[in-house]
């Protein structure tokens, strides 16, 4: 898959030239485990956030940095692409491959149909009137802008936890969107990375006291989930892996770089992976910041904020919100977040 020499270089230096570094890691720890054929229990990575935070430039640098095509290893899926035949025909063209999806459309049928083939582990199809089922061992790497709430939302969040979330919220002010476009941006060494991720390894292991220690900041990041009676199974192996990556690449203060890798990218609450309106916004974040709130302090804070709602369209939001278990309506009448 990619050439393999014995050196040690330091992945963090150069994953930060990058312009999502929390993204790029978690690229590279899918990559390497796809190299080294280690399972995390997830099949790729999932980058969520709103248009222009750069997730499409960051997929397309990593994939031609790496030579992804050249070593017959990869395949990119342009943005645009949102046929599901279409999508559903690369996953089987290329079943043990690494796929970028430069544009998921969690919203579709069409793709929320190529989600449940990819988190299935294969790829079923007719052919002369009969069922085909093909395994798919690839990992996908994927960005999306969100899902907005409706019937299916718990149903395509349960899909998702297949995947390692990573939520990149970061606003770029319009002086740093200035600099980034003037300032002359750092050779990357991608010769470094590569060999990075094609190290060997052999016989690295978690220590009792590392588990210990690991255990201790999980149960502190699974605090962060809205239904505290769902079993985390798929985050919590997620959450390990990443202390594990990190030994295994040698690299020093990997606790540390790890637990910070770790708490941006696996996402326990699922409001993170949903695109909310205005006013579900200032729903969530009222009942957030106060514990919980009686409907006529949201519909202040709507006007507040400048938006004049009629009635039904808070009464909506709320209801799609309740329904969609991100927050709890008591008999009182008052809202609180799911727990």
């Amino acid at each position: 898959m990619f050439f393999k020499r014995k050196l040690r270089p330091n992945l963090i230096d150069e994953a930060k030239k990058l312009n999502n570094y929390y993204f790029a890691m978690a690229i590279f720890r899918s990559i390497h485990r796809k190299i080294h054929g280690l399972s995390t229990k997830s099949r790729g990575v999932l980058a969520i956030s709103g248009a222009g935070h750069g997730k499409s430039s960051t997929m397309q640098e990593i994939f031609d940095g790496l030579e992804l095509s050249k070593y017959s290893s990869g395949f990119y899926v342009p943005s645009g692409m949102g046929t599901g035949i279409g999508l559903l025909q690369v996953l089987r063209d290329h079943p043990d491959h690494i796929i970028f999806i430069d544009e998921l459309l969690v919203d579709t049928t069409a793709h929320q149909n190529a989600l449940k083939q990819i988190i299935s582990g294969s790829i079923s199809y007719i052919k002369y009137n009969n069922v085909n089922i093909e395994p798919f061992n690839s990992v996908v790497i994927a960005a999306t802008n969100g899902i907005k709430l409706s019937k299916n939302s718990e149903h395509i969040l349960a899909m998702l936890d297949r995947f390692s979330i990573i939520r990149i919220d970061n606003l770029v002010s319009p002086e740093k969107c200035f600099d980034d476009m003037t300032n002359t941006k750092q050779n990357i060494d991608w010769d470094k990375i590569r060999k990075n991720l094609c190290k060997k390894i052999t016989g690295v292991r978690l220590s009792q006291e590392e588990k210990d220690l690991i255990k201790i900041y999980w149960l502190e990041k699974a605090k962060e989930s809205l239904d505290q009676e769902k079993v985390l199974r798929r985050q919590c192996a997620d959450y390990i892996d990443w202390f594990l990556f990190f030994k295994q690449m040698n690299l020093p203060e990997y606790m540390n770089v790890a637990r910070e890798l770790a708490d941006n990218t696996v996402v326990c609450n699922p409001v993170y992976c949903i695109k909310l309106s205005p006013v579900e916004k200032i729903i969530y974040k009222s009942i957030k910041n106060n514990g919980s709130v009686l409907r006529s302090v949201i519909v202040n804070k709507c006007q507040q904020e400048g938006l004049s709602q009629c009635n039904k369209t808070i009464e909506k939001s709320l209801d799609t919100l309740v329904i969609n278990r991100v927050i709890n309506r008591n008999v009182a009448g008052e809202y609180s977040l799911k727990r």
